[in-house]
């Protein structure tokens, strides 16, 4: 039966994960660990069991109203006077009514979490075909693990968890002083020490882990809101600080950065109901935070022995 096979082979949302190489920040914060793999797995199950079924006629089978969240029974799930179907062909939002309800492109992406489901249904229906032609129409379908592992490589071939290049703020809107001294480049790093420590303690500095996790398991995202203010904010006024041309291209990596960090939590928060985009999104978030922490340390350390700048307790408290 395809519920044992989903159990002994696969649980697709484990596949998946495997697939993306979700084993440090996602795994050890045990994201969706019960809503996403419950939803994906009976979402397959449904949808393998009743590929077809499209109960109230709208163009989308039952179980793709369960991925996009549309009622199964009710055609017009905004009351609009267009189809959910329709709507969804036409790059338009099914849970919005017209006339303002077209989808922007970062919402318009293909759902990476209902194609492999799609693409998992589709397998499963073709095996039983292939079954009944060869006069076992009752045969259990039988999949195995790297035909599961390649339908999720084929749905998510066009993701990318690359942060490949960020963009980097135009020297036009930067504020670069080509005073070299040892007084302007303290000046400039005392500066920004105080600026990402004022802005991160607004949030009591802590750890974005937990307050993603929940925020995925409640669907409340409003702490998450606290951090992407954070990041943009800190973006902004490091742009208002006079760069000594030595620190140029640091100070554009951390712009950059903080740029990347909060469009990453504004993209978690906007693939709420594509789960696997959404993971695929953390890992980047993983990545940034990272690649942040050793940009600070490095730089700490640059201005430490090149320049031979420290700071006195009192120096941080002013």
């Amino acid at each position: 039966m395809l519920i044992s096979l989903l159990k002994n082979k696969l649980i697709l949302a484990a596949i998946l994960l495997l697939f993306l190489g979700v084993s440090g920040f996602a795994a050890k914060n045990n994201f969706f660990s019960k809503k996403t793999l419950d939803s994906l797995k009976n979402s397959a199950q449904d949808g393998a069991a009743n590929a077809k079924t499209d109960s109230d006629g709208d163009g989308l089978a039952d179980w793709e109203e369960s991925i996009q969240k549309t009622d199964p029974n009710n055609p017009d799930t905004d009351v609009d006077g267009y189809l959910d179907g329709e709507e969804m062909a036409s790059g338009y939002d099914p849970l919005k009514p017209a006339p303002n309800d077209l989808l922007s492109a970062r919402t318009k992406q293909e759902n990476a979490s209902a194609k492999i489901l799609q693409n998992f249904v589709k397998k499963v229906a073709d095996e039983k075909q292939k079954l009944a032609a060869n006069g076992q129409p009752d045969a259990p379908v039988s999949l195995k693990g790297f035909e599961m592992l390649k339908i999720a490589e084929d749905a998510v071939a066009n993701l990318s968890s690359a942060l490949g290049s960020l963009p980097r703020t135009s020297l036009w809107d930067l504020n670069i002083t080509q005073d070299k001294s040892k007084a302007a480049i303290k000046n400039y790093a005392l500066s920004a020490i105080k600026t990402i420590s004022g802005n991160f303690s607004a949030i009591n500095n802590e750890s974005p882990e937990p307050i993603l996790k929940a925020a995925i398991e409640k669907n409340d995202f409003s702490k998450i809101n606290l951090w992407i203010s954070s990041y943009e904010k800190t973006e902004r006024e490091l742009k208002q600080l006079a760069v000594p041309s030595p620190l140029l291209s640091v100070h554009q990596d951390a712009l950059a950065l903080l740029a990347g960090l909060s469009g990453t939590l504004k993209n978690i928060k906007q693939f709420s109901n594509d789960p696997i985009s959404q993971l695929n999104e953390i890992r980047k978030y993983a990545a940034l935070t990272q690649n942040w922490s050793d940009l600070i340390n490095q730089t700490s350390q640059e201005i430490q022995n090149k320049y031979q700048i420290t700071f006195s307790a009192e120096e941080l408290k002013k």
